[in-house]
């Protein structure tokens, strides 16, 4: 019976009753509240709230309706309320935080996980508050936790565990902003704290929380199988974090290096991890209620004889790419090469699931702008596939400055031997430039933008603007081009030319997207344009669930012909 009360009803009053608790120095230390009868108060407190977060059907009702559980610890003012109090009194601003860090709701939500109360982090046994240089750095201590918390948390997200776990992400982010305006901006801890829980409607995301969202996209290296719930966990968040999400994506796919193929996604990602210093070790645990039917046998097969050959010590870590020193056999070698392009595959399918579900959920100008943006960058690639076919007949011109490599270094050898430094400096070698993008790459970066060209197809279709400037037109006039073209038109077959595989690996480990789809690059861009020239609107543009979506939908683009 109580586990059918609402808990708009249940909720305030033991919240009400916590924060009593976790602030009692602040209010014992008060000129207004020595008496006995507020210690008295205290202990009957105490006991209540105690029983309380153990009571299993109080517990039942705020996991059973977790989104209503946090509008109503956004909605609540008490914290704004005794921050006003607190200045009143004029307390120093990092005491009057320490009231605040780590917040009163996610101090809650780990007290109902747990089955008893946090232990406090700004008293002492005798309960009387430290001194204001300790509350500075127990502050500071805060601060450097809360991005590991965050990473750990996106780690470890299950679904079993999913109906709390997002708030507490959304806790993190809403105290990482709380300690930011309190310690970057000229702001005061009331308005702070009322600014610090944004709206799910609100226009633009925090720093907070586009840095957020470049964790989340690092953690697809780590959790592949997860990025439903990534995508979930933006969902939740709002519509500013989606459409964060999405221009970060843009971003993402626009720069250089990924959109001709010379970094895959998963190569990328490790660099921004690396920038951000963000781990991606893998996180083993045994999971609630997981059970991820995408995990590849190639992958788990190459890693289980990678460590095998090896013959790892106990606690001994190989990163990824690392070369091993012992003695490898030739077939080890390629089971390992398999293993790596299975990785990026699976890294690639998941960046996919993560972004998909955004396109559908997020704002018109947001998808717009990705839309006309993805169709810019098929015209590089179109561009760059045209450069590259004209400078095939001259690359086989510059084959004489290979003869010329080593009469420069005999140059530069004899120029230092004579002792006369200005030899070597006019004799300098031949600097090299990066080699031009490999077919196999660029089809590869053709193919995954193609997974979202295919989500977008009924925006794109529906474009109003005039015929000339309009994103059907442009994009059917890439396409078009870029089936002319001769990297899109021949059909590669990998498995029987191995020897342009090892040479394509050398330039660029591709993710070979478009040989492990089953169908050519040259099958589905055709496809495609037949529905950008279609003059009827094809059935399938009818929206599809997010969660029916796996990686290229061919029923979905055959029906672009009807």
């Amino acid at each position: 019976m109580q586990r059918l009360l609402p808990i708009n009803l249940v909720f305030p009053p033991a919240y009400a009753i916590f924060a009593f608790m976790i602030w009692k120095p602040f209010i014992l230390n008060s000129n207004t509240a020595r008496s006995e009868d507020i210690h008295q108060l205290y202990q009957s407190l105490t006991v209540a709230i105690g029983d309380a977060i153990k009571h299993r059907p109080f517990r039942d009702v705020c996991m059973r309706d977790t989104r209503g559980f946090y509008d109503i610890v956004a909605a609540d003012t008490t914290d704004a309320e005794f921050a006003a109090m607190l200045e009143l009194n004029g307390l120093d601003m990092h005491l009057k935080s320490m009231a605040f860090v780590p917040l009163r709701a996610r101090l809650f939500l780990n007290a109902i996980i747990d089955c008893k109360m946090p232990n406090s982090a700004f008293t002492q046994d005798d309960g009387n508050m430290v001194s204001g240089h300790s509350e500075s750095k127990a502050l500071r201590a805060e601060t450097s936790k809360l991005l590991d918390k965050l990473v750990c948390a996106l780690d470890t997200l299950q679904p079993a565990k999913f109906h709390w776990q997002w708030v507490e992400l959304r806790l993190l982010l809403n105290e990482q902003a709380l300690i930011d305006k309190i310690e970057n901006h000229d702001m005061s801890i009331v308005d702070a704290i009322r600014s610090s829980s944004p709206s799910s409607e609100r226009a633009t995301p925090s720093e907070s929380e586009k840095v957020f969202i470049e964790i989340i996209l690092t953690r697809l290296l780590v959790r592949p199988d997860a990025a439903p719930l990534f995508s979930e966990v933006v969902h939740l968040f709002g519509r500013s974090l989606e459409d964060s999400m999405l221009m970060q994506a843009k971003w993402f796919l626009g720069g250089l290096d990924v959109l001709l193929g010379r970094k895959t996604v998963r190569q990328r990602l490790s660099n921004i991890a690396e920038n951000k210093n963000l781990s991606t070790k893998s996180q083993f645990w045994k999971p609630w209620g997981w059970s991820y039917s995408g995990v590849d046998p190639v992958t788990n097969g190459g890693e289980k004889r990678k460590s095998e050959v090896t013959s790892l010590e106990e606690g001994e870590v190989i990163e990824e790419g690392m070369e091993s020193k012992g003695c490898v056999k030739g077939s080890t070698q390629v089971d390992i090469e398999g293993s790596g392009i299975s990785q990026q595959h699976v890294t690639e399918k998941a960046f996919i699931e993560l972004v998909i579900p955004c396109i559908d959920q997020s704002s018109a100008d947001s998808h717009n702008t990705f839309a006309s943006d993805l169709i810019k960058q098929f015209n590089t690639i179109e561009q760059q596939i045209n450069s590259v076919t004209r400078g095939v007949s001259k690359q086989t011109g510059t084959a004489s400055s290979g003869i010329e490599g080593p009469t420069n270094k005999i140059n530069n050898r004899k120029g230092i031997r004579g002792g006369s430094p200005g030899l070597a400096k006019r004799t300098p070698a031949p600097v090299e430039s990066a080699p031009p993008p490999s077919p196999a790459a660029l089809r590869a970066s053709m193919s995954l933008r193609l997974q979202f060209i295919v989500r977008l197809l009924p925006i794109i279709c529906a474009d109003g603007e005039p015929s000339a400037r309009s994103m059907r037109n442009m994009l059917a006039s890439v396409i078009l081009r870029l089936l002319g073209s001769r990297v899109v038109h021949e059909d590669v077959d990998l498995s029987s030319n191995l020897a342009q595989l090892k040479r394509d690996m050398e330039l660029m480990p591709v993710v070979a997207s478009t040989e492990m789809s089953g169908d050519s690059l040259f099958d589905r861009l055709l496809l495609v344009l037949h529905g950008l020239l279609s003059s009827c609107k094809p059935s399938w543009l009818k929206s599809k669930d997010a969660k029916d979506f796996s990686g290229f939908d061919r029923e979905a683009v055959e029906g672009l012909q009807v």
